[in-house]
Order: C-alpha cells, then structure tokens, then sequence
C-alpha cells in the first residue's frame, strides 16, 4: 500500500513554503493575541492562520524527518 504524502500535497498548494518565515509569522500572530488589542474577529482570523500554518511546519518537519531516516537508513 502506497503511503500518502501529505507535504507534497500542502507544498504544491504552498510552492514557496519556507519554515523560517511560517515561525516568524506565527510568532507576529502570538504576540498580536498576547497584546489583546485587537477586535475579536481578527482574533479569530488570527487564531486560524496560526493553526494552518503550525500544521504546515508539523508535516514539513515530519517529511524532512522521514527524509532523513531514509538517508540514514533506519
């Protein structure tokens, strides 16, 4: 049974994914909430973005460990 490959799938929707800037991002979002200043439906617009973009960085993470497991040959 053929494994699916969930990163290549968000990569191709993501072509320019690039960690550094999706942490950076994700930190701007949490200071943002953290301030409290903003209305409640930006909160929310917020909150989302950074749940998107933490499941981005998880599966890009895992692909870049099962990549180096391969290369490792475990």
């Amino acid at each position: 049974m053929r494994r699916f490959n969930s990163t290549n799938a968000i990569m191709s929707k993501i072509p320019d994914f690039n960690l550094e800037m999706a942490l950076n991002r994700i930190r701007e979002i949490q200071t943002a909430l953290q301030d409290g200043t903003q209305p409640f439906d930006e909160s929310v617009k917020l909150f989302e973005e950074a749940t998107k973009l933490i499941g981005q960085c998880r599966t890009y993470l895992r692909d870049a460990e099962l990549k180096l497991e391969k290369l490792s040959g475990e």
